[in-house]
């Protein structure tokens, strides 16, 4: 079987439309069976190379033994004609549990996704998009964002850096008087986190480290600006901000409280033990920062 010297330049010169049409796809089906027939032979080819092990010849081209079967046209399954359109491929895995973490972690992130889609949708509710805009533009079903916006709806309001920063205090001391070293855990990894998401430098303890004596007293007072900012640049910090995720560093910090807030209250369930309450003590703690734009006043 043959092709044109330049098929493409014969076919574009046809001039009535529906001819050039017609032509261009029998010339496709030309070339698919042609380029499928010769496929066909280079795999035949390995396959006798390998002493007739389909498996061998399949790890070198990397698909499966049955599709080398079905490419020759051994199996039941074999597609209709050698250049069948192949379907999108699986992924791969090296054995099942590879398989179920791979699933898991799937779970996992699509969970956090309707985790921040909740508050996004009431927000966006709130801020005056009628249920049909949010809609088309999330595709979910009016029933579920009637659902998520249905009663009364706390309206979180602008919350300045030094009330956070404050919480991130906040935390620290009830990880230092938390009574068991779960909850202690609970409160200083929430701490942390608020650190990280606002990029707030702490220390071990999970707060501000202490200022070096050189950035206090008469003589420092007595510095320019520029002097002030040299100096501090070539003092130890004594702490550094805790990591996060990239994508988590994209969010504003109420968004990051609002999806922080979800994560601590979907992982404790029902449970009653003293991290689990500690978990959603801190839930509580960031829900108020959010309404309020202040730490809640609690009892010591």
């Amino acid at each position: 079987m043959s092709t044109p010297a330049d098929p493409a330049g014969a076919i574009s010169a046809i001039g009535d439309p529906a001819r050039r049409a017609r032509a261009a796809k029998a010339a496709a089906e030309d070339a698919s069976r042609l380029y499928g027939e010769l496929y066909r032979k280079a795999v035949k080819a390995l396959v006798e190379a390998h002493g007739g092990n389909r498996s061998k010849a399949a790890r070198e081209l990397g698909i499966s033994s049955q599709r080398v079967g079905q490419i020759l046209g051994e199996d039941d399954a074999s597609p209709s004609t050698a250049g069948a359109t192949y379907g999108e491929p699986a992924l791969y895995f090296g054995d099942e549990d590879a398989a179920d973490a791979a699933l898991r972690d799937w779970a996992l992130a699509n969970q956090e996704l309707i985790d921040r889609r909740d508050p996004l949708v009431r927000g966006a509710r709130m801020a005056g998009l009628s249920p049909r805009q949010i809609r088309e533009l999330t595709d979910l079903p009016l029933e579920t964002i009637e659902r998520l916006v249905a009663g009364d709806i706390a309206v979180a309001v602008e919350v300045e850096l030094e009330v956070w920063e404050a919480a991130v205090e906040h935390f620290a001391d009830l990880a230092d008087a938390a009574a068991t070293h779960e909850a202690a855990y609970a409160y200083r990894s929430t701490g942390r986190a608020l650190a990280g998401a606002i990029g707030m430098v702490v220390d071990e303890s999970g707060r501000a480290p202490a200022l070096d004596p050189a950035m206090s007293g008469p003589q420092w007072e007595a510095l320019s600006p520029q002097a002030k900012a040299e100096l501090a640049m070539t003092l130890p910090v004594g702490g550094d901000v805790p990591e996060t995720s990239g994508e988590h560093t994209l969010l504003s910090w109420d968004a990051w409280a609002a999806l922080y807030c979800a994560q601590l209250e979907r992982g404790t369930d029902a449970d009653t033990g003293p991290m689990a309450e500690a978990m959603r003590h801190c839930a509580a703690i960031l829900r108020h920062i959010r309404i309020h734009a202040a730490l809640p006043q609690e009892k010591g």
